[in-house]
């Protein structure tokens, strides 16, 4: 508890937001591997869709703010 409480007080607004952009990223790259196996019938890895989705979303990729 108190390495995870540590880490917790000493997280940064900066940290906060890295973090906050990189799971908004993480959840657009998951439904774009749904999309690109629903849509197109191709299966991708987690990285192949990774990969994919920062080559053509990651430049204009602005997450919402829910708070």
């Amino acid at each position: 508890m108190g390495m995870n409480r540590h880490c917790a007080e000493g997280t940064t607004g900066a940290q906060s937001v890295f973090r906050a952009r990189m799971e908004a990223q993480c959840k657009q790259i998951d439904q774009y591997r749904l999309r690109v196996m629903r849509g197109e019938c191709r299966y991708l890895s987690k990285d192949q869709a990774a990969l994919e989705w920062i080559d053509r979303y990651a430049d204009t990729f602005v997450p919402c703010n829910h708070k």
